[in-house]
This record gives C-alpha cells, sequence and structure tokens, in this order.
C-alpha cells in the first residue's frame, strides 16, 4: 500500500516503504492517534491513559521533572514505558529510573537499593501511576517501594497522578 501524502514531498506523497504515513484507522504508536488523525482507542488524554505504550507526561510534571535539580534521577517511577515517557516529554539529559524494568516485575532495584538512592539524594521525585504491562508494579519489589514511598512522604497530585518529593523531610 503506498504511503500517505506527506507535505513537502515531491508529488505530495512518500514512496511506498519511506514511512509517509498510516493507512486510516491505524494508530500512530504512543499518541492514541490514528493515520486519519481521529483519537484511537487509547484516547487522547490522561497522563497514563490509554494501555501500554501511550503513557502521557502532563505539563506540570514535566516542569517538575526539568526542575528536578542535582539528582541523578529527576524521577522513578514503576515500569519502563511510563520512565520513557516522562523522559521523552521532558527532554534534554532528563533520567528517570524505571522500577521493576520493562513490566514492573522486575526486582530492580532493590527496596534497600531505592531506599538508598533516595538517602543519597540521588532520586527527587516518585511518580505514582505507571504500574503497565504484565505484572505492572502489583506485586514484588514495585509494590514494596510504592508502599514505602507513600508510608514516608506526601503524595501531591500533579496532572491527575500522584507524585512525591523525596527531597522532603520523610514523615
Amino acid at each position: 500500500m503506498p504511503g500517505r501524502p506527506r507535505p513537502g514531498a515531491p508529488g505530495g506523497a512518500a514512496p511506498a516503504g519511506a514511512g509517509g504515513g498510516l493507512p486510516d484507522g491505524a494508530a500512530q504508536p504512543g499518541t492514541g492517534q490514528t493515520g486519519a488523525g481521529q483519537t484511537g482507542a487509547g484516547g487522547p488524554g490522561g497522563m497514563f491513559g490509554g494501555g501500554p505504550g501511550t503513557e502521557r507526561t502532563g505539563p506540570q510534571v514535566v516542569a517538575l521533572l526539568r526542575d528536578a535539580g542535582p539528582a541523578r534521577w529527576a524521577a522513578a517511577t514503576i515500569g519502563s514505558q511510563g520512565a520513557a515517557s516522562m523522559m521523552l516529554a521532558a527532554g534534554g539529559d532528563t533520567a528517570v529510573m524505571a522500577i521493576g524494568g520493562f513490566s514492573g516485575s522486575d526486582p530492580s532495584p532493590t527496596l534497600d537499593q531505592f531506599r538508598q538512592y533516595v538517602a543519597n539524594g540521588d532520586i527527587r521525585y516518585f511518580v505514582s501511576g505507571g504500574e503497565r504491562g504484565p505484572g505492572g508494579g502489583r506485586g514484588g519489589t514495585g509494590a514494596e517501594i510504592t508502599a514505602w514511598v507513600a508510608q514516608h512522604y506526601t503524595a501531591t497530585t500533579v496532572d491527575g497522578t500522584t507524585v512525591y518529593d523525596l527531597s522532603a523531610q520523610a514523615h
């Protein structure tokens, strides 16, 4: 199937196989948008709405990440999909720790390692809500870390998601 017309391409169309667009109804990866510009099943809203790969980072969370200071990681969240979404939205050299790897269920970092990172000032924020994918932080290390953060730090709602400032005094 030939590509969809692309502005600036000779004749207004991209050559077949040149990635010139998506067929009508095909989902644009990570956007919730279809090739015809219609909203896909994931929808355009919400910080982590629409299923794996469609996580969104709101503008206020982006501002926090960009202004996280000298921490090694601007934030930590469960799973790499949410972490990647935040890093892409914040741009530059913003680093976000993906707790539990891709699915959020890997035992890395351990709770003790995470607590040490926090004590060292290596992580500024913990952003709750990235628990997508298989296992999604519902058990294991991701759940332990989430529970520990919730027990020791004050939750704030930013762009509809829960954020903890790990540089604030633990309670």
